[in-house]
């Protein structure tokens, strides 16, 4: 699959910035590391780490009820997303 063909993450530009490794995951675009490995791992172990799933799920809620039910189901303010396609 060419790098033209891969599905990017809303994330990707952040990455790119970030200056991430990118490498093919399951048909997207998405980091594999941002600095050493290692470093990383110490990181995630001592502070904090954050992953980018975009590539693992997509998922449609319809119906009346969709938004107070997602709305119980997330920890953030669903309200607070602006456009529809948009995430927090």
């Amino acid at each position: 699959m060419t790098a033209e063909a891969l599905r990017r993450s809303p994330l990707h530009e952040e990455h790119l910035l970030l200056g991430a490794q990118l490498a093919p995951v399951s048909g997207w675009e998405m980091p594999l590391r941002f600095t050493d490995a290692v470093e990383e791992h110490r990181a995630a172990r001592t502070s904090a780490a954050v992953f980018d799933t975009s590539e693992m799920f997509e998922f449609r809620v319809f119906g009346f009820g969709a938004f107070d039910f997602l709305q119980q189901l997330f920890s953030s303010d669903l309200s607070k997303i602006a456009a529809v396609g948009a995430g927090q």
